[in-house]
């Protein structure tokens, strides 16, 4: 029997979280001329070196040896036997070639069964966008990850150079995506502390071709208002208006943690809190109630929190003490949920088995690539551990029809490729009963190796 949502049998992958940035100081090229000096000093200032360039890499070189690359691994906890099972599988020079080669990324990607990507800003070896645009949210100094010295407020780039360094990765982004047209979605950086800057980014980014949305700032200490502050309705209007969906990335927008060994613990534990954050800002501010034709995902921060916060903010809003909320709000948070917003994710199987309580049309498989924590480049043995015995149609839906209607991707190109590379869906049907060697895979999250086959039920 034929199954429409299948391409010969395959799955139709989408990913709805991947990253691409280029060296760092490609951006000059990308940069007004009149912000070059303040480049130099950018590049100066975040690196602590005198010529600008990192004290050291972020991670081995692509043309490094395998001895090189198992040490690096070591220092994130792995032992000496995982780091060399992690080595021979992944290769660090298609890790990070893919994230400014748009040939290589897509044939990488094909090879793992994916056939087109949502791509989101990097900034793990040297390419994060300048000025502190991006997850940095415009602080200095302190790169994506956040971080800086607990204590202390971080000191803030002037608005016109972070919206200066959000033009520049956004100009070479869509660069990017238009040698490989109809296959990634870029999703656009904005200005942060300047609302009309950011809906100019937003028409310009739109013209340029990017069709993956906005990303939207996080406010934990940006010194910027909330987002159920009115000051953000053009911002929503032009977004709505404009079909770009507004993506939460989580990553940024956190305290300062410090280098304590405990504090990169506390930072994930953490992580999913501060990213999921403008979910009640927008819901209690009314914006879903005003725009509802707006499209807002939350990425990369899992999607387990979803029907407990759900229910939570459904509860508030049944309760007496709140009913002016009721005149505002037509609608159950859930129910705005379901109707306007998305959680990507690298799913783990409790999370799939949750998945109408989640919303089965609100969820979206995401790789992470080229991340080493997400998918890549076992995605299909993920799939495998995580959607294996569910039924096929629900699968295909969280691993790419949700998010190629959510960023508009044209389904019959993607369909013609995935009959070639995409996962068989037989082959994701069967249990997996062995992880892939040395995988750090969240999408493995509860262990496989020596364990017994995962739960099949479709429940």
């Amino acid at each position: 029997m034929t199954e429409p949502h299948l391409s010969n049998g395959r799955y139709v992958v989408v990913t709805s979280d991947g990253h691409a940035g280029p060296p760092a100081r490609t951006f000059r090229d990308y940069l007004e001329k009149k912000h070059w000096s303040a480049f130099e000093d950018y590049l100066k200032e975040s690196r602590g070196t005198p010529d600008g360039k990192p004290a050291a890499p972020a991670g081995a070189p692509a043309e490094a040896s395998s001895d090189t690359f198992v040490e690096s691994m070591k220092t994130i906890g792995l032992s000496e036997e995982a780091a060399s099972e992690f080595t021979a599988t992944v290769s660090f020079a298609d890790a990070s070639e893919s994230l400014w080669d748009p040939a290589r990324r897509l044939a990488v990607l094909e090879k793992d069964g994916v056939v087109g990507d949502v791509i989101f800003p990097d900034g793990n070896v040297d390419n994060e966008p300048p000025f502190g645009a991006g997850y940095a949210h415009g602080r200095r100094g302190i790169g994506q990850m956040g971080g800086g010295e607990p204590g202390k407020q971080p000191q803030l780039y002037p608005v016109e150079l972070v919206a200066a360094g959000a033009r520049a990765y956004n100009r070479w982004l869509s660069e990017f995506c238009a040698t490989n047209p109809g296959r990634h979605a870029g999703v656009a950086i904005l200005p942060t502390h300047d609302v009309g800057l950011m809906v100019e980014e937003v028409k310009r980014a739109h013209a340029s071709g990017l069709t993956g949305g906005v990303l939207l700032p996080l406010l934990l200490l940006t010194e910027m208002r909330g987002y159920n502050d009115p000051i953000y309705e053009p911002l929503w209007s032009v977004c709505e208006d404009l079909g770009m969906p507004v993506n939460v990335h989580a990553g940024g927008g956190q305290p300062p943690y410090g280098t304590s060994p405990d504090a990169f613990l506390i930072r994930m534990t953490e992580l999913s809190f501060y990213g999921s954050a403008p979910l009640w800002y927008m819901m209690w501010g009314g914006v879903f109630e005003r725009h509802p034709k707006l499209k807002v995902v939350f990425t990369e921060q899992s999607a387990y929190w979803a029907p407990q916060k759900l229910a939570e903010l459904d509860f508030f809003y049944d309760m007496p003490w709140f009913a002016a909320v009721r005149q505002t709000l037509r609608m159950k948070p859930s129910e705005y949920w379901a109707r306007q917003c998305y959680v990507g994710t690298f799913m783990f199987r409790e999370e799939a088995e949750q998945r109408h309580a989640i919303g089965l049309k609100n969820i979206l498989w995401g790789s992470d690539f080229p991340h080493l924590e997400g998918t890549w480049p076992h995605s299909k043995k993920s799939m495998q551990f995580t959607f294996s015995g569910m039924p096929s149609l629900d699968v295909s839906m969280m691993v790419g029809g949700n998010a190629i209607d959510v960023y508009n991707f044209d389904r019959q190109k993607l369909a013609q490729v995935a009959a070639k590379v995409g996962p068989l869906a037989e082959e994701v049907n069967k249990p997996l009963t062995q992880s892939p060697p040395g995988h750090l895979g969240m999408g493995f999250r509860y262990g496989l190796k020596s364990a017994a086959p995962p739960s099949t039920s479709a429940a």
